[in-house]
């Protein structure tokens, strides 16, 4: 009998939905997570089904970019919501919060309006170093999250920038290019060469990063960048929108929430529910 330890796929989500149920005599779907690992899916992303639901058009295909701490894309390019992919990008503001509470010793969480980015330069070697990473070059389906973008790989970008001699404000700029360039990187190797974009949504905290959101212009042309507001809704509510949902269908029976599962056809998005 092998002796070598045991490795399953685990995810630790906290709020448990009958506790949540019970002290607050609200009906609470949870679960979501562990149930598309337990399909054999990656747990992320889980958006596809709400970006298909507020934003395709078979007419325009589009893709939706949210950028929060990790980055994720959905491809709205087929009539079916069986048919979507969806796939982390790499990192989105993770790398470049963890950037900002270093050099402001705790006091800032992240980079407002890419301040601190638009006083720096890219440092290219730096920039050309962290390419190319091995998770950005892996084929979807794939997600990731902070065990591989954030503190780790911010000492590592820290010892390489001090050998560099550069200044806060560069190492910052470098961090939010690289964040540009990988999303850049997975369109051109894994979205462009099979469909043709007629627009791309970007979503999250990311929207707010002015000189983020110059690079994704800049690298996209000629295709057009827009936020959800300039289709009516906020740019921060698709997320919370697709819970809330997912949480409705699911608790009234409906198989219809859809969730890419890693390797798998979207399948039922499913999950736990804490009657009230």
């Amino acid at each position: 009998m092998s002796t070598a330890p045991l490795r399953h796929a685990s995810t630790l989500q906290i709020g448990e939905p009958c506790i949540i149920a019970e002290r607050t005599g609200i009906t609470t779907v949870a679960d979501f997570r562990p149930r598309d690992m337990a399909a054999g899916g990656l747990g992320a992303p889980l958006a596809p089904y709400g970006h298909y639901l507020l934003f395709a058009d078979p007419q325009r295909p589009k893709l939706v970019q949210n950028i929060g701490g990790i980055a994720n894309v959905t491809v709205l390019a087929a009539p079916d919501v069986q048919d979507l992919l969806a796939f982390d990008t790499g990192p989105g503001n993770m790398l470049i919060d963890e950037a900002l509470r270093h050099f402001s010793g705790g006091q800032q969480h992240y980079d407002a309006g890419g301040q601190m980015a638009a006083q720096g330069n890219v440092h290219q070697e730096l920039l050309a170093s962290l390419f190319p990473h091995p998770f950005i070059t892996q084929p979807p389906p794939k997600a990731t999250g902070r065990e591989v973008f954030g503190q780790t790989l911010l000492r590592t970008v820290l010892e390489r920038a001090s050998a560099f001699r550069l200044s806060p404000a560069d190492v910052v700029r470098t961090c939010t290019a690289f964040t540009a360039a990988s999303i850049l990187l997975n369109y051109q190797r894994f979205i462009w060469p099979r469909w043709t974009i007629a627009k791309v949504l970007v979503c999250g905290g990311g929207v707010y990063n002015v000189e983020l959101m110059r690079m994704l212009h800049e690298g996209l042309q000629p295709c057009p960048v827009t936020t959800p507001e300039a289709c009516g809704y906020p740019v921060c509510a698709a997320r919370t929108r697709h819970g809330t949902r997912s949480a409705r269908q699911y608790s009234w029976g409906d198989g219809g929430a859809a969730g890419c599962r890693a390797g798998k056809d979207c399948a039922s998005l499913k999950g736990s529910v804490g009657r009230a």
